[in-house]
């Protein structure tokens, strides 16, 4: 049997990519699978997205069928698989970490630390001026500029505060009241 991106084991009774009228149908349990199995074991992804560095998958969840076990139970139509909301900087796809997020929520908690930079979260520094520059992205509905502040430290907490009240805001339209607790908790350290 050949493995999954050297570690997965697709049990699965049945085609998950059969041909209807023509077409290839992917099952959707098993994209999800394979995605996050990719995350986790592909080198190439990891270059391209090198935050998956060191991530892994549980032993439990390297066999397909017990992870669509777990898959079915959840609400996962037109949502993302999240690993990071219940255990911050978490590393470890499981039952005990992962949880179906919608695409908001997963953008919302996604660091907007800029790329190669010491800063801390949220800030840059903006060179024309030797100030440190602070936004937001506002729940969809574009950029908000929070200033610009003479140390990243003080950028930083003002980016926090804002942070804080989005999710505030984001968690109140949450049906699952364990999303809309991790949401409001999420940025309360820092």
């Amino acid at each position: 049997m050949k493995l999954v991106y050297g570690v997965g084991i697709n049990d699965a009774g049945y085609a998950v990519c059969p041909t209807t009228n023509g077409k290839q149908v992917w099952c959707k349990f098993y994209n999800v699978w394979t995605g996050m199995l990719e995350r986790c074991y592909s080198h190439k992804y990891q270059e391209r997205k090198p935050s998956y560095r060191g991530c892994t998958v549980c032993d439990e969840w390297l066999t397909f069928s017990k992870f669509r076990e777990w898959m079915i139970g959840q609400d996962w139509d037109g949502n993302q698989l999240d690993k990071d909301l219940l255990v911050k900087g978490n590393k470890i796809y499981s039952p005990s970490t992962c949880l179906f997020v919608s695409r908001q929520v997963n953008m919302f908690i996604t660091s907007e630390k800029t790329k190669n930079s010491d800063l801390p979260i949220g800030v840059s520094l903006y060179k024309h001026t030797g100030e440190f520059q602070t936004s937001v992205r506002n729940l969809g509905r574009g950029t908000i500029s929070l200033g610009r502040y003479k140390t990243p430290e003080e950028a930083h907490l003002v980016w926090l505060e804002a942070k804080q009240k989005l999710a505030l805001e984001l968690s109140k339209v949450q049906t699952n009241p364990i999303i809309a607790k991790a949401v409001t908790e999420y940025f309360k350290e820092q």
